[in-house]
C-alpha cells in the first residue's frame, strides 16, 4: 500500500512550487509599487532634511490647529444663529388712505417680528393739514393685547407670512 505522499508527492511538489511562484510575483509586484512611490515622494520632497514621517506630524498638527479653528467657527455660527432669532427680521407694510378726504395712501402701518413672533406694530395716520397721528404696539407671539384695525392686521399677517 502506497502512502499519500508517494501517490501524490509530485503533484504536491507542483502545486506548492506554483503558490511559491504566485507569492513570489505578488512581492515583487509591491516591491515596485513601493519603489514607485517612493519616487514619487521625492519628486514631492526633493531634497527635504525633514523625513516623510516628520512631515506627517507637522501636517497632522496643523490639521489639528484646522480643526480647533473650524470648532470655533461652528460655535460662533451657533452663536450667532441664536442671537439672529431675536434679530426683529421679519416685516410687513401696508399703506392706506385713513380718511376718505385724505387724498394719496400717506398712512401705513408697519409690523416687524423676530423669529418667535414677538415684536411691535407702528402705525402713522395721516390727517393732512392737521399733521399725523403715530401709534405703537406691541406683539407677543404673534397677538397684540390691543385692538388692531384691518390694515394693521393684514401688515401683522404680511410679517408672519414671511417667518415660514
Amino acid at each position: 500500500m502506497e502512502t499519500f505522499f508517494q501517490v501524490y508527492g509530485n503533484l504536491w511538489m507542483a502545486g506548492t512550487g506554483v503558490i511559491v511562484i504566485v507569492f513570489m510575483i505578488i512581492v515583487i509586484i509591491l516591491w515596485m509599487k513601493l519603489r514607485k512611490t517612493q519616487r514619487m515622494i521625492q519628486q514631492i520632497l526633493p531634497e527635504s532634511e525633514a523625513s516623510f514621517i516628520e512631515i506627517l506630524d507637522k501636517q497632522q498638527r496643523w490639521n489639528q490647529v484646522v480643526d480647533g479653528a473650524i470648532y470655533a467657527l461652528r460655535k460662533k455660527d451657533r452663536d450667532l444663529q441664536e442671537n439672529l432669532n431675536g434679530a426683529l427680521q421679519h416685516r410687513g407694510i401696508v399703506t392706506y388712505r385713513a380718511f376718505e378726504n385724505g387724498g394719496r395712501e400717506l398712512s401705513f402701518s408697519l409690523a416687524v417680528l423676530d423669529s418667535k413672533q414677538n415684536g411691535w406694530l407702528l402705525s402713522s395716520l395721516y390727517m393732512g393739514a392737521e399733521g399725523s397721528s403715530v401709534y405703537f404696539k406691541s406683539i407677543e407671539a404673534g397677538k397684540s393685547h390691543e385692538r388692531l384695525t384691518p390694515e394693521e392686521e393684514q401688515a401683522l399677517q404680511q410679517a408672519k407670512k414671511k417667518l415660514s
